[in-house]
């Protein structure tokens, strides 16, 4: 877990620094830091063997810091490290259970922004540390996985904006003699950001 963390933060860092040096001569938005109030709900698909396990919707917090910076017109491009607390730990009541720890991650946002608003897609990497047994058969992973999704912003000043996202992460898991099951993490963030 700690080498996971020392990547996640050393990457956050270069991602940081490429973002504000490749675009160093033009006039960007800058750095920025957030909050967020984080909803979230994790699913494992059903096998031939196995139930389907449907999560807690857990509402909880984040934080998250940039840098963002307009391209061309209105096209803009950032890059940002998050942390969001979707852990949950459920037992079931035939004795299957579901753990899953806090998100974190990088992530870059490529969009298109006009007067106050701007929307975006969402492309990164995040950890997807969990734990499931099923049918008194356990697995557990704790990689990076791709993170997917698309948000959208609207900037109040010069210093502080709001922003809503929607983001996707999952694995494959093979449990109790069921091959290739799906499990995803599905996040719904509403952040402020101040504007450095």
């Amino acid at each position: 877990m700690m080498k996971n963390m020392t990547y996640l933060v050393l990457s956050a860092v270069a991602l940081v620094f490429a973002a504000g040096t490749a675009y160093a001569g033009g006039s960007g938005n800058g750095f920025y830091v957030g909050a967020a109030a984080v909803g979230s709900g994790v699913v494992v698909d059903s096998g031939g063997n196995t139930d389907k396990l449907d999560g807690d919707s857990n509402f909880s917090g984040g934080i998250y810091a940039g840098y963002k910076h307009r391209i061309f017109k209105g096209m803009f491009v950032a890059g940002e490290a998050f942390y969001h607390d979707t852990s949950q730990d459920e037992t079931f009541s035939d004795g299957d259970r579901l753990e899953l720890d806090s998100q974190y991650g990088v992530k870059t946002h490529i969009g298109y922004e006009w007067d106050s608003w701007s929307v975006y897609g969402i492309l990164g990497a995040a950890a997807l540390d969990y734990e499931i047994t099923q049918n008194g058969e356990q697995t557990s992973d704790d990689h990076f996985r791709a993170l997917l999704g698309g948000g959208a912003s609207y900037q109040y000043n010069e210093k502080i904006s709001t922003n809503l996202e929607v983001t996707t992460c999952g694995d494959e898991i093979s449990i109790a003699g069921d091959k290739n099951k799906t499990m995803g993490l599905v996040t719904l963030r509403l952040g402020v950001s101040y504007h450095f």
